[in-house]
């Protein structure tokens, strides 16, 4: 090296150029630029100070920082400790510079020029022994660091951990969509989430909005700012933000937050995957994490001791006082949040009215009956639902609260905008079950909407129209080569027909079954038969009377006990989770009737045919494939319902509790080992099975023992008395309403004279 190193403020033809020169050596970083430097100073931190090093061949380096005032002290910061600034100090040419000469000129620069107290810089390449020689004391500044490979996204992608991949498809599949923002109302957005997350953590922001608003401004100018938002299906709710930087080949992570409502979704993993994918396209080989938290080790992330915060003081109290100011402030910062943390605890136990906080693990959201509630229950989980008023399951123990009760078939919209509200008002999203075709069709139709205030686990929106819809489900069988029985979609205003295509008998079941108009067809059953197309055409006027369109399927031979059943949870990843099979003992009527008992077995060709057919199908969720078994063993699929049953409870009882299977991925629990289900174990609905029992036979003396001996009943339950004195107690309730209104109804009684004729 030939010449010393001198020290001066930039020219305005040199500042005009800044950023050129800057870039012409090697170590620089984004910081060094000026938007970097310019957002710093107007949001507050202090006046900026462009220094240029050089020697007698020309520039050899820049040195930019900012000049605050604190009382009668002045500083010098490159940074100081709270600018959110990744590293400052010198940028400059390796070759033609000496850090002993650097640190020798920049004391006597600063302090006699600019009448410098106390100077901080943030450098990663800096010679430490030099540094200390000239009365600076070193602290080491802990960050994380990945690396990036330009060009190879997927080797960058393999470096994740699995658990980071894992979520970065599963928030894929579950609509969740990234957003490369340029409007400044993002900065709304993300401040706020910001505040979420240092108030979750018990302390204040240290900084004000307009720092992140003119960082925003600045850098997006200068073409380095990448600001991205996470957004749940449908666009509207925006659930993480985060602002990061490239300047070269260097990715900068500038800060991240999400909504801690949406935590589940694990939103941070996709939004920050995204921002990699970029930086790879962009030739970025390294992504500075911009500090610890082993949160960041998910992306590859490993320890950087390598920068170094110097600081020097023109008086030795003056750095004793700097640490002192440094603790209070951190104590200050937790204070002020511990109390803001503890406020609002107080306005929420005060809006509570004095009850107990929300249990340490998220409700359940229950559009079902008691068996659901009942299983979800065995699992200790609490359940918020949805039935009508005098409901069984409104008076279990396992039930925080019933909702008000809309239907979901007359008002979907309004029941959509009713679950969401309360979802977002819980402190986390509840896990959501549905149990029949309504509520089925309604998770599915408005899944984007309902993932605003819940998780829940739902099959394709096109495969579930396919499943629920009987006419469309015989196309998907004939497609699919399902073992299903042949069958004709028959309309109510074509002329009664004088040959179907099938093989008689047949069963009539209807698209939609509507009780008012199908039960003067066929009853309270859900299908009927018929023998022959004569017989068929006997009931054609009853038929088209009800204007049902009907589906006619040949008719497997057998009782309704021949039904047999598979139950089980796929999760996302096609892993069959927990599985069981069962079959039918009662029904009422006997033939298409509901069931009134149950009875899980160990069938395996129901187990194999059901594992094969839901792969068929790629069915993600949770399922039950009704089987008839014909005389000659031989099993027919009759349908398949993607959704959550009364089987549930008995499966629980019987050891495979697939709803509790279901929260527990949801919520993020360890999954337990789930062993086979024990067969033998039977479900009963007590008071529609006396009469089911009665009509097979079987007298009161044999039944009642054989009811007492069913380890799950509907609504029935030592520890769990409530719901059926309930519900008897509001019929009892309505029954006298009833026979009070009758009673008003009547004409008053009158005398009427009688006269000796009449006598």
């Amino acid at each position: 090296m030939s010449g010393a190193l001198s020290i001066r403020e930039a020219t305005p033809e040199e500042l005009g150029n800044w950023d050129a020169i800057v870039r012409r050596f090697p170590n620089h970083r984004l910081p060094h630029t000026r938007a970097w430097i310019d957002a710093l100073a107007t949001s507050g931190c202090g006046r900026p100070l462009y220094l240029v090093l050089e020697k007698d061949e020309g520039l050899v380096g820049c040195f930019p920082g900012l000049l605050v005032n604190v009382g009668r002290w002045r500083l010098f910061g490159s940074p100081l400790a709270g600018w959110q600034t990744v590293s400052l100090g010198p940028a400059f040419d390796p070759e033609r510079f000496s850090t002993a000469e650097f640190a020798a000129a920049v004391v006597p620069y600063l302090e006699g020029e600019h009448d410098v107290d106390h100077i901080e810089l943030l450098h990663l390449g800096l010679d430490g022994d030099a540094m200390r020689a000239a009365g600076f004391e070193g602290e080491a500044v802990f960050t994380y660091r990945a690396s990036l490979f330009p060009g190879d996204e997927a080797r960058t992608f393999k470096q994740l951990k699995d658990s980071a991949r894992r979520n970065v498809k599963r928030a894929g599949r579950l609509g969740l969509t990234v957003r490369f923002e340029d409007d400044e109302r993002f900065v709304d957005e993300h401040y706020a989430q910001v505040q979420d997350v240092y108030r979750r953590g018990g302390y204040t922001v240290p900084f004000t909005k307009q720092r992140v608003l003119e960082f925003f401004h600045r850098l997006k100018e200068s073409g380095n700012l990448i600001a991205v938002s996470v957004y749940l299906p449908g666009g509207r709710i925006n659930i993480a933000t985060g602002m990061f930087a490239i300047e070269g080949k260097e990715l900068l992570l500038w800060m991240w937050a999400h909504r801690g409502h949406y935590r589940w979704y694990r939103p941070t993993e996709l939004m920050t995957w995204a921002v990699m994918q970029r930086a790879v396209q962009l030739g970025c080989e390294t992504f500075d994490f911009m500090g610890g938290g082993p949160f960041k080790t998910k992306f590859g992330a490993e320890p950087d001791r390598i920068k170094i915060r110097w600081l020097r003081g023109r008086h030795r109290w003056l750095m004793k006082a700097r640490k002192l100011a440094k603790t209070v402030y951190y104590w200050q910062q937790g204070a002020r949040g511990r109390s803001s943390r503890l406020a609002r605890q107080a306005m929420a136990f005060v809006a509570r009215r004095g009850h107990a906080a929300h249990p340490g693990r998220p409700p359940a959201c229950v559009l079902g009956d008691i068996d659901l509630v009942r299983a979800l229950g065995i699992a200790r989980i609490p359940s918020h639902v949805l039935a009508p008023p005098g409901a069984p399951v409104r008076y279990s123990r396992h039930t925080r609260s019933a909702l008000p009760w809309h239907n979901a078939w007359e008002r979907p919209e309004e029941l959509v905008d009713a679950l969401v509200r309360f979802g977002q008002a819980q402190p986390e999203p509840p896990v959501l079950f549905y149990q029949e075709d309504r509520t089925l069709m309604l998770v599915s139709r408005h899944r984007d909407r309902l993932r605003e205030g819940f998780r829940f686990i739902v099959p394709d929106a096109e495969l579930v129209e396919q499943l629920v819809d009987k006419a469309r489900f015989q196309q998907l069988a004939a497609r699919l080569d399902l073992p299903v029985p042949p069958a004709r979609l028959l309309s109510p205003t074509d002329p009664p027909p004088h040959d179907l295509g099938l093989a008689f008998p047949v069963a009539l079941k209807p698209l939609t079954r509507i009780p008012d108009r199908w039960e003067p067809v066929a009853g309270p059953g859900k299908a009927t038969s018929v023998a022959g197309i004569a017989e068929l055409r006997a009931l054609w006027p009853r038929l088209a009377a009800a204007n049902l369109p009907i589906l006619a399927q040949e008719l497997v031979p057998g009782p309704e006990t021949c039904i047999e059943s598979y139950h089980a949870y796929v999760d996302e990843r096609g892993n069959t989770v927990g599985e069981f099979v069962g079959r039918k003992i009662r029904t009422l009527p006997a033939a298409y009737g509901d069931s009134t008992a149950l009875e899980t077995s160990d069938a395996a060709d129901v187990l194999a045919l059901g594992r094969t057919l839901l792969r068929q199908l790629k069915l993600h969720g949770v399922a039950k494939l009704d089987f008839k078994r014909g005389p000659d063993g031989r099993l027919h699929l009759l349908e398949v319902n993607p959704r959550f049953n009364l089987w549930h409870h008995l499966g629980a009882v019987a050891g495979v509790n697939l709803p509790g299977l279901v929260y527990g991925d949801l919520v993020g629990s360890p999954r337990p080992i789930v062993a086979p289900a024990q067969a033998g174990f039977r479900w009963c609905k007590p008071w529609k099975d006396a009469a089911a029992a009665r009509a097979a036979g079987m007298s009161l003396v044999g039944w009642l023992p054989w009811v007492l001996r069913c380890e799950a009943k509907s609504g029935v339950a030592w520890d769990d008395p409530l719901p059926l004195f309930g519900a008897v107690f509001r019929r009892g309730i309505n029954a006298l309403a009833h026979v009070g209104r009758r009673a008003k109804e009547r004409p008053p009684w009158t005398l009427t004279p009688v006269s000796r004729s009449d006598v």
